[in-house]
């Protein structure tokens, strides 16, 4: 491992122990924090659920979405919520068997609504950890509370 591999911050979702020495660790960068989301070896394998939110051509997506099919991620896309109807993530959601919703200001005129149906609708789906896949909208302070560290 490198220096700078080293040096960056790893945090465990649910779980406080670090991986031991003989599992090899699979994880995703994210921003400048690497998320560790799957323990190969002697633990059983446990899929991360995923929750992306999207505005556009959702490539972002895909990406993670050709990954998890590959086997390189152990994780499972739960849904995809877009501001855009029309997106191509959308369209890719639909391609790949994902629920989709249109969650906007066109159908919740109230931002405290609209964050109150993003939170329910990523409950609903279990959502463990939530993907901002080029998502252009301010997320609201419930889910942002909801999904600390998470996003």
């Amino acid at each position: 491992m490198n220096s700078l591999a080293q040096s960056r911050k790893i945090q465990t979702l649910g779980s406080s122990k670090p991986p031991c020495a003989n599992q090899m660790v699979v994880s995703y960068v994210i921003g400048f924090t690497d998320v560790i989301i799957g323990v190969s070896g002697k633990l059983p394998m446990m899929l991360l659920k995923l929750g992306f939110l999207a505005s556009g051509r959702g490539s972002n997506m895909q990406a993670v979405i050709d990954a998890i099919k590959a086997g390189r991620l152990d994780a499972k896309p739960c849904l995809v919520i877009s501001n855009n109807n029309q997106s191509r993530a959308m369209e890719r959601a639909r391609t790949e068997g994902i629920p989709s919703y249109h969650l906007s200001s066109k159908t919740h005129p109230v931002p405290e609504a609209l964050d109150a149906a993003i939170l329910q609708t990523l409950l609903s789906h279990n959502v463990e950890l939530v993907i901002l896949a080029g998502y252009m909208k301010k997320i609201g302070s419930k889910t942002l509370h909801h999904f600390h560290d998470r996003i």
